[in-house]
């Protein structure tokens, strides 16, 4: 039996770079925010699944 996607969330958080990663990211110039993405898949069959990315990585 194969089971069927029935539903897909997506969940974009912006979380804070520590303090020490924050200052060398600053210094190449580069954004002081992460982006990560949270999905969650859920199945015909009731299973549900989450998964993460970071955006534009």
């Amino acid at each position: 039996m194969t089971a069927k996607i029935i539903h897909v969330e997506r969940f974009t958080l912006q979380v804070p770079f520590v303090e020490r990663v924050r200052r060398d990211m600053e210094r190449a110039g580069i954004h002081t925010w992460s982006e990560l993405e949270i999905t969650r898949v859920e199945t015909d069959a009731g299973v549900v699944g989450w998964g993460e990315t970071i955006q534009n990585y």
